[in-house]
């Protein structure tokens, strides 16, 4: 089995010089990067006054746009000085800091890092035990569920994200309410989707 490249180029530079493993791997990716832009010279732009060559935004990225962020990034409003603010703009009660978790949660938790059993990846639909959870938990004798019917995601955001991707590709269109949710929309564009 001949000997991975980047390795052995680390190995030498490691024994020519005394340096640290990150001055390394800050000089092999330098040299990755250097590479690829010799190779690829119409994928890459060289900045001036810059170390990094700056690689092209990709179509993808260039279509995922968030239409609410043209509003909130145009209001200049000041929060009056004699209120205090609650933010409620992004579904994340940790930033605020006035919702901590409940007790029960957080030991619920330790109790799982402590246990060792979810030390690496799961699977990626979610854990068999918290699927069975949500299936007993929706299941009804006229529609019953099953833990195989159930995919968990990570938040609201990549669930709708997994949903559109599964009924919907470049071309489709998909229905959805006006005014609505602006995540349809950021999530259709770039997959070519038109939002209804």
């Amino acid at each position: 089995m001949k000997p991975d490249r980047s390795s052995t180029k680390a190995a030498k530079l490691q024994s020519q010089q005394r340096i640290s493993r990150e001055e390394i791997d800050e000089r092999l990716i330098m040299h990755e990067i250097d590479v690829f832009a010799k190779t690829h010279p119409n994928m890459v732009t060289i900045v001036e006054d810059s170390e990094w060559p700056v690689l092209p935004q990709s179509k993808h990225s260039l279509n995922t746009v968030n239409p609410i962020r043209k509003i909130a990034d145009a209001m200049a409003v000041q929060p009056n000085p004699e209120k205090s603010l609650l933010k409620l703009h992004l579904g994340d009660p940790s930033i605020s800091g006035k919702f901590p978790p409940p007790r029960v949660a957080v030991e619920a938790m330790k109790e799982a890092v402590e246990s060792h059993m979810w030390d690496g990846y799961g699977p990626a639909v979610g854990a068999v035990a918290a699927r069975e959870a949500v299936a007993q938990r929706y299941t009804h004798p006229e529609a019953p569920v099953t833990a195989d019917d159930v995919v968990l995601a990570s938040g609201c955001s990549h669930a709708l994200q997994m949903a559109i991707e599964a009924v919907a590709g470049p071309g489709d269109n998909i229905l959805v309410p006006h005014p609505g949710f602006p995540l349809y929309s950021t999530l259709c564009r770039p997959h070519g989707i038109e939002v209804r």
